[in-house]
């Protein structure tokens, strides 16, 4: 069985190859920055992205993403996109790094 893990891999890898992307912490979870701010990271229920805030309402109403809530507050550019949306998550990655590295 594929892990969302397993699916994740390859692609922050990907991402890893530009070389404005490290590593660091958010949230207890190792995450994705550009220029030192994150835009992913993986989370026990998906794949946590920073995107524009008309992106995030759009993915929550299709019902392909979660609000990301933190305590009680909910993180208005943050969503979390299950393993069932898997197939989105390159995109979605590649649409979060532009948007926090200024190219979106």
């Amino acid at each position: 069985m594929t892990t969302a893990e397993d699916l994740y891999t390859p692609l922050a890898a990907a991402c890893l190859m530009d070389p404005r992307v490290t590593k660091g912490r958010m949230l207890k979870a190792e995450a994705l920055r550009v220029d030192g701010k994150s835009f992913a990271y993986l989370s026990e229920t998906g794949l946590v992205l920073k995107l524009p805030k008309a992106t995030v309402d759009r993915l929550i109403a299709e019902a392909r993403g979660t609000a990301l809530t933190v305590g009680t507050r909910v993180m208005k550019e943050w969503v979390v996109v299950p393993p069932s949306e898997s197939d989105h998550w390159q995109g979605l990655m590649a649409e979060a790094m532009g948007f926090v590295g200024g190219a979106g």
